[in-house]
């Protein structure tokens, strides 16, 4: 009867649900994997054996790059694991974006001119690189790894545990430019990748559709803080350079500890509310 039937589902729902999230989450880690896979491969291509202008190089790679990204989004439809996403005004989120100026502002106070001339066409073709990257790198790491890491890790700090797991896993991926590069600059480009990760990853969380925010901040990041500069400067890293930009992270960071007490507080009084 209709009373027996109801008792069934209450049963098996749980089972069911429980089932159907562990393959959503098997999924989604397994369309991670190979998207990162097949992403990483576009950087060993050897674009600089293109024949040409400077420019046509980093445009090729721009082109190949889109191509992965047109099949990113396409393969991030499919997953349909939950997606944890806060109600704070996305306006909060706007002094993080000073840290994508710590470069420029460092050169400015230190009084360090301009000294190179801008190949314009390279330039263009360069920023098209690095957006099509960023874009690429934030629906994998912030659309399908983060919560996968939310789904999977069960607690009352599961969200803080989840940060920092998909941004140790964001760090860690830049270690593939040891092939090629001095060991220390890698070493601090982990280091600072990883502070950037806990960053994307708050900004994801804490605003519906973060990712959108997640995204434009990462690319200005990398935008003015290495292609504008490096395109304009030629500066040395030194002992003022790192301590300039380690007072910009920590200032940061103490910005993020405020989004998150306004996070956890807003999640309280949703709780409160619904008790």
């Amino acid at each position: 009867n209709q009373e027996d039937w109801g008792k069934t589902i209450s049963v098996y729902s749980p089972i069911m649900y429980n089932n159907h999230m562990e393959k959503e989450q098997k999924k989604t880690l397994i369309t991670f994997l190979y998207l990162l896979l097949f992403y990483l491969a576009c950087k060993f291509l050897p674009f600089e054996k293109i024949p040409g202008p400077n420019c046509v190089a980093p445009l090729l790679q721009a082109l190949v790059l889109l191509g992965i990204l047109i099949f990113v989004l396409r393969e991030e439809k499919k997953c349909q694991i939950p997606r944890k996403e806060g109600a704070q005004n996305p306006f909060l989120s706007f002094p993080l974006f000073l840290v994508c100026f710590s470069n420029l502002l460092y050169l400015l106070c230190f009084q360090i001119a301009p000294s190179k001339t801008v190949d314009v066409p390279l330039f263009l073709s360069e920023t098209l690189v690095t957006f099509f990257s960023i874009t690429i790198e934030e629906l994998l790491f912030r659309s399908l790894l983060f919560p996968f890491f939310q789904s999977l890790i069960q607690g009352k700090h599961s969200d803080e545990l989840s940060i920092l797991v998909s941004s140790a896993c964001f760090s860690l991926m830049h270690a593939i430019n040891f092939i090629g590069n001095a060991p220390p600059s890698v070493l601090m480009q982990m280091g600072y990748t990883l502070f950037l990760g806990v960053v994307l990853a708050s900004i994801t969380l804490y605003h519906k559709r973060g990712i959108y925010l997640a995204i434009s901040f990462h690319f200005f990041f990398n935008f003015i803080n290495s292609d504008l500069i490096n395109a304009l400067f030629s500066y040395q890293i030194n002992l003022n350079y790192v301590l300039f930009n380690l007072t910009f992270g920590v200032l940061a960071l103490l910005y993020l500890f405020f989004l998150y007490h306004r996070h956890q507080k807003g999640n309280e009084n949703v709780t409160g509310h619904r008790n």
